[in-house]
């Protein structure tokens, strides 16, 4: 049986996850061109080849004239002249704000049409009332 204290004490955990995972967005990154080997990359980069087909690495390193990463756990390499472009994953504001935004504010609505007339009483919440 959980109490109304614990269920805010969870919900306060959830919230913090959600802006976490939020909406991420691919914006440019430097050159293929520019790289150079063992240079320091982010975490993920999106390599758009020049056929326009897209691959997601991880953990990308620069070996020469290749883009080395980590696909599905598996390591792959491009050349860097197969590269058109270098995208970098990055968290939208906007987007992470609409998303734990928008579900609070409808909670908050909710809250003020179903309470807002007074009908919520203190015992509302509480294991174990009935309601008559």
């Amino acid at each position: 049986m959980t109490t109304p204290h614990l269920q805010r004490r969870c919900g306060w955990r959830v919230l913090p996850l959600l802006a976490l995972m939020g909406c991420s967005i691919w914006r440019p990154y430097d050159s293929p061109g520019k790289l150079q080997p063992d240079q320091g990359l982010p975490l993920q980069l999106r390599a758009v080849r020049s056929d326009s087909s897209r691959l997601e690495l991880t953990d990308p390193v620069v070996r020469a004239d290749s883009l080395h990463g980590r696909v599905h756990e598996r390591m792959v390499g491009l050349p860097l002249s197969d590269v058109a472009r270098l995208e970098q994953s990055r968290i939208s504001g906007w987007r992470t704000a609409a998303l734990v935004g928008v579900p609070i504010a409808g909670l908050g609505l909710a809250y003020l049409v179903v309470c807002g007339s007074g009908e919520c009483e203190p015992d509302y919440l509480q294991p174990g009332v009935l309601i008559q």
